[in-house]
Order: C-alpha cells, then sequence, then structure tokens
C-alpha cells in the first residue's frame, strides 16, 4: 500500500468518526477509562484510610491530653504543674509521656515558648501569642473530634475523608489568624506591640500555621498508621465495610463508563451494579 493510500485511509477513517459523532454516536476512550479506574480505586482506598484514621483518632480514651487546649494548664501554664524531684516541670503525660501523643516519648511539659511568659514584657507578650493560639487552635480540633465522636462508623467512613482533607485546608489559616488573635490578649501595650512588629507578627503566624499543618498531617496521618492499635483499627474497618468500599468504587467506575464509553457497556455496568448493591444490603 503505497502513501497516498495509506493517506486516503486514513482520512476514511475520520470521516466515519466523525460522521458516528455527527449522528450521535459516542466514540469510547479506553485508554481514558482505564486511567480513571485506576484514580478512582487508589482514591477510595486513601478515603477509607484516612476515614479509619479519623475513627481511631475521635475514640482515644485520653484525646484532651493529645490535644491540650486549656491555655491555663499545662503546656501553657505553669501554675498548675508540680515539680518533680529534678526540679523540672511536670508533664501532663506524666514520666512516661502520652500513648496519644506523636512519639511515645514525647511529653508537653511547660517549656520555650509559653515559659517565656514568666520572663520580661516581650517574653511574656510573645509567649501568650503562642500559648493563645496553639491552645486556640488544638482547641477547635478537640471540640470538633468530640462533636462527631458519637455519630455511627458507617457515616464517618463515609465523610471522614473529606472531613480529615478540610481541616489540613483550613490548618495553615487557623494557626496564622489565631497567632495574631493571641498577640492582642494583654493589654493596651500589646496590642501597640503588634502594631509596631505587625510584619514580624504576620511572619510569626505564617510559620505556625505551616508547622500547625505539618504536626496536623503527622497526628492525622502517620499517627493511627505506626501504632498497633491503629493499624488493627484500619483492617478491621477495611474487612467489615470491603462491601461499602467496593460500592464506592463501583459508583465512580459507572460514572466514568458514562462519560467515557458508550450507552450500552455504561448500561450494563450500571444494571450489574445495582444487582451487587441489591446482594449486599438485603442478602
Amino acid at each position: 500500500m503505497t502513501s497516498s493510500q495509506d493517506k486516503t485511509a486514513m482520512e476514511n477513517l475520520r470521516d466515519r468518526k466523525d460522521a458516528d459523532v455527527d449522528a450521535g454516536e459516542k466514540v469510547p476512550n479506553y485508554p481514558n477509562f482505564f486511567k480513571n479506574v485506576v484514580v478512582i480505586i487508589v482514591s477510595v482506598l486513601v478515603w477509607a484510610v484516612l476515614s479509619s484514621n479519623l475513627i481511631y483518632l475521635v475514640h482515644l480514651p485520653n484525646l484532651e491530653q493529645s490535644l491540650p487546649h486549656d491555655s491555663t494548664k499545662l503546656p501553657y501554664s505553669n501554675e498548675t504543674s508540680k515539680r518533680s524531684m529534678f526540679g523540672g516541670a511536670a508533664s501532663i503525660h506524666g514520666e512516661h509521656g502520652g500513648i496519644n501523643s506523636i512519639f511515645d516519648n514525647y511529653k508537653f511539659d511547660y517549656s520555650w515558648p509559653y515559659n517565656l511568659k514568666d520572663s520580661n514584657f516581650f517574653g511574656r507578650w510573645f509567649g501568650e501569642m503562642m500559648a493563645t493560639s496553639w491552645s486556640t487552635s488544638r482547641g477547635f480540633l478537640y471540640n470538633f473530634m468530640e462533636l462527631i465522636k458519637n455519630l455511627d462508623e458507617r457515616i464517618l467512613l463515609v465523610i471522614g475523608g473529606p472531613l480529615m482533607a478540610i481541616a489540613m485546608f483550613l490548618s495553615t489559616g487557623t494557626g496564622f489568624f489565631t497567632t495574631i488573635y493571641g498577640s492582642l490578649q494583654l493589654d493596651l501595650f500589646s496590642i501597640i506591640l503588634t502594631i509596631c512588629l505587625f510584619l514580624v507578627v504576620l511572619l510569626i503566624g505564617w510559620f505556625n500555621g505551616m508547622l500547625m499543618t505539618a504536626i496536623l498531617f503527622m497526628f492525622l496521618f502517620v499517627k493511627p498508621l505506626i501504632t498497633q492499635e491503629g493499624r488493627e483499627t484500619l483492617k478491621y474497618h477495611l474487612a467489615n465495610y470491603s462491601h461499602f468500599i467496593a460500592i464506592a468504587i463501583g459508583v465512580f467506575v459507572t460514572i466514568n463508563a458514562f462519560d467515557n464509553l458508550d450507552a450500552t457497556v455504561a448500561g450494563g455496568m450500571l444494571v450489574a451494579l445495582v444487582g451487587f448493591i441489591v446482594k449486599s444490603l438485603f442478602f
């Protein structure tokens, strides 16, 4: 076959495809369909892992110690702490750290930057700003988890992934604005100092927000996976709610089929999906 014949054949094929499109017939896009299937499966599994992590975290027995949010108590204030026999400030997690901290030997002690409140005016201003910022941000997260902890696990499995994504999205802004709020808490002089050092306060607020986002990522995403209880919770949910996960994948794959395949194939997938849902829910 000569090059002119090849060119003619390609033009005829293109004309047939154009005619099919003009006649309202969809041309299947199999590469795009299978690429989307892979993305859907990965996305739904990540969603399930994040939701399982959230279920594990909201039911921690001493969540309040993992998210200290009272600015009058440790680690933000030394008023309620007792000195240990070695002269150091007590930890809210005791001698061995908290089981719910990011690492088991981590302690929330009354230390820098919060203990700067015991120094001069500038240190008191900076320490109060940091204490207010971190206690307020942790308080938002703690109260939110307390609010949703009594929801049915199946509901948390559905909304957990988006909720954690929203929390990550808002954490930087929360840290930024709570820092500015904290810088204004002492008195008139603190307001004047904040105005004079406004650009510095903005920079500190940005740094606080970024640091809070990183720590929140560790708390929400990493901690449940590095603890035995968190991994067991994940295995339990993947095993017991596997049919719901499969239904979610089937729904998104069927939508993908209607977008990229012809109506006959997509319709057949929809019928199969409905049959699977009925069998899962009623049989």
